[in-house]
């Protein structure tokens, strides 16, 4: 019961700041393509890690 409240209130605020967040990671992103694999890839962490955090405040 307690797992879809929590589903259900994160889905919530996804849908009223997703823009925000995405606005917010997509500077951080934008090249993340054109350079080095394995700065790919901290890069794609640590946005995870930043979406994350924000999940848990």
């Amino acid at each position: 019961m307690q797992r879809i409240s929590i589903s259900n209130l994160l889905n919530d605020f996804m849908q009223a700041h997703c823009k925000e967040l995405a606005a917010a990671l997509i500077l951080e992103l934008i090249n993340c393509f054109s350079q080095d694999p394995v700065v790919q890839h901290r890069t794609i962490q640590y946005s995870v890690d930043y979406l994350q955090e924000v999940m848990h405040v």
